[in-house]
């Protein structure tokens, strides 16, 4: 009750777009763009007392300009996505319980190509 709670569910990956963006618009009057990829986070993990280099992939939801910056990223590109998970459930129609947690991204940095003012980290 009273103020909305910020922080409690935040984050902040540094990923690669493990596909290419899609970039779609809503039908509303002015139309919204909302681009989805999947991005591959990086992990260790350990194999019979033997580390390795692993990822795990998520899906990415962006809004707005950012949106239609982000469809602009091509497979590979090293960002940093900072957003929120959103969390989904549904039953299957066979009755199994499943459930995933999306990234709704309020900001994606390009880390690896120069802006036209020499910047590395640029903001989409």
């Amino acid at each position: 009750m009273g103020a909305r709670q910020t922080g409690l569910n935040s984050l902040i990956l540094e990923c690669r777009l493990a596909t290419a963006p899609k970039l779609t618009y809503t039908t509303a009057t002015p139309p919204l763009a909302i681009c989805k990829f999947r991005i591959a986070i990086p992990r260790n993990k350990n194999v019979d007392d033997e580390w390795h280099d692993d990822a795990f992939f998520r899906c990415v939801v962006v809004f707005g300009r950012a949106a239609e910056k982000c469809a602009e990223l091509s497979i590979g590109a090293a960002v940093i996505v900072q957003g929120k998970l959103d969390p989904s459930e549904w039953v299957t129609p066979d009755g199994k319980h499943k459930s995933n947690s999306d990234i709704t991204a309020y900001r994606v940095n390009l880390q690896e190509w120069p802006n036209d003012k020499g910047e590395e980290d640029v903001p989409f």
